[in-house]
């Protein structure tokens, strides 16, 4: 009955709205009014196959445009799309997307639909969390284009079922708000109405001049008429330009029998461009508008405009019009050169007296000498109003002579208007640059090039000088620019094959085009130079046999990449050294008699500059001599020891006649087990070395130790020897047992006195309880040097009895050296599991838990709950389960009164979070296990709540399943609780409760609801109750 009343009033607000438009489209020479009609009534669309899943579909118009809207959610959507279609196409499928308030939104696009269309309809398909699609029931609505011609004659008071009394009604009464969007050719208007006064004669009352009409403001009946304050308004033009194409409409005077909430102020030059206006109102309370013909199709005569007050009810009441005239205007511009630079090949363009009949978006300046060189250039405008253009004749080929320029005016068309042009002349210029010789340097063989006066009637891109001294030695050379605005350039001989005599330098500008223009040459000479080279020898030191040459008073024509210093004692040693330049400018090298097979007597130095092409200059050489030493070294045996078979080796007072690379110490103490050792340099000068029996299998008695120097080319130097003697030595080791726990059948072996003959590279500990169960194990070293191993009888097959410990010392080969062993035993605690479970998957039935986008926690915990119990039972342990379905279980006691009845061994409560504050970015996994309260005491488990075992293996319990869930998922770890929970606080066995992840996250829920996250869940809090099970003594 409500949307039936709803209808109605709707289909007689829209007949008072048509009659209103068809008024003032009479007025305006029979206009056409359309508007967009949408009858959609909201409707519940749901599934036939899943329960409670769908939602309120309605299709409402928002801010212009249609939309169809999914609210008031239902079940577990998590995504919807829609075929939408009319009576005569099969339409489009258009996607929905979730909207801040949680809604389902798509906007509905009708172009691809016949006008003639009105009945349309919506098919929508919701995907669902468990990746199903369910189609929802289907939902039509009305959509359709009103066309009312204004040409036809209002029938306000044609209507038949009008009787006097309804007509007064009509014209007095307030309806809902209905808003008619109309559109009149070239302008748009739209009128919002809550009431409308109905006229007997539609009578128009005339302007000033005659020209316009408009609607009387008298309203009659059948029965009665009464009076009405007529509306008054002064339209005044103002402000005509012909040139800019504008003029200002005043309003005075203004009056109306209605409030009056904006003045509009329809205008046009012929139909086609009719535009609706709100005028501005002034401080002196009149009402201005500017008309510019730019919004009318740039048309210039006739001009009307029309005078009508808006109410607050959107109603409109004609006062009057008017028109005036707009005469064509034409285009000016006076167009000046400026600032013609025959040597730069520039001019400036300079537009003023800018005006055109159309608006101007640019000003455009064809410019060209000759046809084929013509560019369309864009003044740019001045802080003067004016328009200027730089035109360089770079970008017309570099050509002189006559330049004609035009002037346009583009406008926001795109079109040109004509304006003028002139034309302008460049001259050719010649090029300039006056080129000087300086710093001429015969000993360096270099000079410099300097070029002043530089111009070109082209652009100077760069300064080019090729230069040679023969044909074969050209090389074009860039010049760098100076700060005064010369080129200058050094020229090298060692760039041109190092010739003297003449070189000839030319001088050409290159331009930005790659052209070449030259401007004259110069040339000057070089002259021959002579090395020189002073050689000394200092340092000669015959112990080493080494000495050092110094170059002074270095110099050569040529360039010097580098001095070279031949040396030699006989000719089939002779070495070519590249002597270091010093920071005194001098050259120096160290010889080494290793290098010329460690010869001694007269050694001949030369000496050679090396230039940058390879080429060698000798400028002289010398002699020096060396004399021959004896190779000398002390042997010193230190730190015997007997137990750990060991001793030093220090070598002092070192030297030898040729280098020393290393010092080698062979060392045996029989012939099959020699090793040649390198010892180790020390701080002080003296070498090193620790023999380790280990290395000489691991004999004791005569060890003997030769001194030898070994030289950079491998060559031995013998030096002397020593002997030295080490005795046998015995393993030890105390084995001792401690902190044996039967319940926990675990005992710790630890082992003191730690001692061999050999290395020690780790203690092994053989144990066992039957021979099918012995286990190697390494011990631990402990920080006070003793070895530690704890042994577990989960290891030995749960077995309890008597163990038997063994110790070995294995060494660094892998051999075993025993060192005795020991017995203890375990004996069987009484404790026994049932290897049960009881699972408890949080809420249900009427208690949902968190919600959150349609999705219950109820449901998430049940499918946890499901495939944990799998898991469990491949494992092959029982599962209890407080609910396997969607029923209500009471959580205070009825969940721990079941578990308590049953023999199982732990308890695990399944839920996920939730803030409670709405969306959050809470994230992560966390456990519970119980924590005493005094406010909360137990109803049915006083006994057992607090016991010290059910805790300890409660947090036990914890432990291993938060571990387990953070390793499997990579959750957030929030980490191990406690908390007390009636499920925990009534549970008489160990009891923990997990929070699996937040649901009022968003990015979170995503992942939570996934069927595979639930199982990589219950596949890790399976493995941490069996890793509880390992802990505690269980399976």
């Amino acid at each position: 009955l409500f949307l039936h009343v709803k209808y109605i009033k709707e289909m007689f607000v829209k007949k008072r709205t048509l009659l209103f438009l068809s008024l003032c489209a009479s007025a305006l020479n029979a206009q056409l009014v359309q508007a967009d009609m949408v009858n959609a009534p909201s409707s519940q669309v749901s599934s036939s196959q899943v329960a409670e899943t769908g939602g309120q579909l309605s299709v409402v118009d928002e801010a212009g445009q249609i939309k169809a809207i999914l609210s008031n959610i239902q079940g577990e959507i998590i995504g919807v799309t829609a075929q939408f279609s009319s009576e005569t196409n099969s339409g489009i499928t258009v996607t929905f997307s979730m909207d801040e308030q949680g809604r389902y939104v798509a906007v509905l696009d009708r172009s691809a639909f016949a006008e003639e269309d009105q009945v349309f309809s919506l098919k929508l398909t919701a995907q669902l969390t468990d990746g199903s699609f369910q189609t929802l029931s289907d939902y039509s609505f009305e959509w359709k284009k009103d066309v009312v011609s204004a040409a036809e004659k209002p029938t306000a008071l044609d209507n038949s079922d009008a009787t006097p009394s309804k007509i007064e009604e009509e014209a007095t009464s307030t309806t809902t708000s209905s808003t008619v969007n109309s559109s009149l050719t070239a302008g748009a208007t739209s009128s919002t109405s809550n009431s409308l006064t109905r006229s007997s004669s539609n009578t128009i009352a005339g302007s000033s001049n005659g020209s316009t009409s408009v609607p009387s403001a008298r309203v009659s009946t059948a029965s009665s008429s009464v009076n009405v304050t007529q509306p008054t308004g002064t339209i005044t033009i103002e402000n005509r330009n012909d040139a800019q194409g504008t003029f200002d409409v005043r309003v005075t005077n203004v009056s109306s029998p209605k409030d009056i909430s904006s003045v509009i102020l329809p205008t046009w030059s012929q139909t086609d461009d009719l535009r609706w206006y709100e005028a501005t109102r002034q401080s002196d309370g009149s009402y201005k508008l500017t008309v510019n013909k730019k919004d009318h199709k740039y048309r210039t005569g006739t001009y009307t405009v029309h005078l009508y007050y808006k109410d607050s009810s959107g109603g409109l009441t004609g006062a009057g019009g008017t028109t005036t005239h707009l005469s064509e205007a034409k285009p000016t511009g006076t167009i000046t050169i400026e600032n013609r630079n025959d040597a730069q090949g520039t001019f400036d363009v300079r537009v003023t007296n800018v005006s055109s009949p159309k608006d101007i978006s640019s000003v455009i300046l064809p410019t060209w000498s000759q046809t084929d060189d013509l560019r369309w250039y864009e003044a740019t405008r001045q802080s003067d109003g004016s328009y200027k253009l730089t035109v360089n004749k770079k970008d017309h080929k570099y050509r002189t002579g006559t330049y004609t320029v035009h002037l346009y005016y583009k406008d926001s068309s795109g079109g040109l208007t004509g304006a003028g042009g002139t034309t302008t002349h460049l001259s050719e210029v010649k090029p300039t640059g006056t080129i000087t010789i300086e710093n001429r340097n015969d000993a360096q063989g270099t000079f410099d090039v300097r070029v002043t006066n530089v111009s070109s009637p082209k652009d100077i891109a760069s300064v080019l000088l090729p230069t040679w001294s023969q044909s074969d030695d050209i090389r074009w050379y860039e010049a760098t620019r100076q700060s005064d605005g010369s080129y200058k350039l050094t020229v090298n001989k060692k760039d041109h094959k190092y010739r003297t005599g003449t070189y000839t330098v030319h001088l050409y500008y290159k331009d930005s085009n790659g052209g070449l223009t030259g401007a004259g040459g110069t040339t000057t000479h070089l002259s021959e130079a002579k090395p020189t080279g002073t050689i000394t020898i200092e340092n000669r030191n015959d112990a080493q046999g080494t000495f050092d040459v110094r170059v002074t008073n270095v110099s050569s024509p040529k360039d010097i990449a580098s001095v070279l210093l031949p040396t030699w004692s006989q000719s089939d040693d002779i070495r070519w050294y590249e002597a270091t330049r010093q920071s005194d400018g001098s050259y120096k090298l160290t010889v080494n008699k290793k290098d010329h097979k460690y010869r001694t007597g007269t050694y001949t130095v030369h000496l050679y500059y090396k230039d940058s092409n390879g080429g060698l200059t000798g400028a002289g050489g010398t002699t020096t001599h060396l004399s021959e030493a004896k190779p000398t070294g002390t042997i010193t045996i230190e730190n015997r020891n007997d137990a750990q078979g060991t001793f030093d080796v220090r070598v002092t007072n070192v030297s030898s006649p040729k280098d020393i690379a290393s010092v080698l110490l062979p060392t045996w103490s029989q012939s099959d087990d020699i090793r040649w050792y390198e010892a180790t340099r020390q701080s002080d000068g003296s070498y090193k070395l620790t023999v380790n029996k280990k290395d000489h299998k691991y004999r004791t008695g005569t060890y003997t130790v030769h001194l030898y120097y070994k030289d950079s080319n491998g060559g031995l130097t013998g030096a002397g020897g020593t002997t030295t003697h080490l005795s046998e030595a015995k393993p030890t080791g105390t084995i001792t047992i401690e902190n044996r726990n039967d319940a926990q059948g675990t005992f710790d072996v630890r082992v003191t006195n730690v001692s061999s003959p050999k290395d020690i590279a780790s203690v092994l500990l053989p144990t066992w309880s039957q021979s099918d169960d012995i286990r190697w194990y390494e011990a631990t070293r402990q920080s006070d040097g003793s070895y530690k191993l704890t042994v577990n009888k989960k290891d030995h097959k749960y077995r309890t009895g008597t163990y038997t410990v063994h110790l070995y010392y294995k060494d660094s080969n892998g051999g075993l050296t025993g060192a005795g062993g020991t017995t203890t035993h375990l004996s069987n605690p009484s404790a026994q599991r049932s290897y049960t479970v009881y699972i408890d998957p949080g809420h249900g039935g009427r208690d949902s838990g968190a919600s959150y986008g349609g999705v219950h926690e109820k449901n998430l915990a049940l499918s946890v709950s499901n495939k944990l119990r799998e898991n469990l039972l491949q494992y092959g342990i029982n599962v209890l389960m407080t609910r396997t379905g969607d029923y209500d279980v009471d959580f205070k006691t009825e969940r721990s009164r079941m578990t308590n009845a049953s023999n199982a061994d732990l308890f695990i409560s399944i839920h996920f979070n939730a803030t409670g504050a709405g969306v959050s970015n809470a994230t992560g996994i966390e456990t519970y296990w119980y924590q005493y309260n005094p406010e909360y005491q137990p109803k049915i488990n006083k006994e057992m709540h607090n016991n010290p075992t059910r805790l300890a293996e409660s947090e036990i319990l914890a432990n291993k399943v938060q571990e387990s869930l953070i390793k499997e998922t990579g959750a957030v770890n929030r980490g191990v609780r406690r908390e007390t929970f009636a499920v925990l606080r009534e549970t008489a066995i160990p009891a923990i409760l997990v929070e699996l992840g937040f649901m009022d996250n968003p990015s979170e829920l995503q992942v939570i609801k996934q069927d595979s996250y639930h199982t990589r869940l219950a596949k890790a809090l399976a493995q941490g109750v069996m890793n509880w099970y390992g802990a505690v003594e269980g399976k």
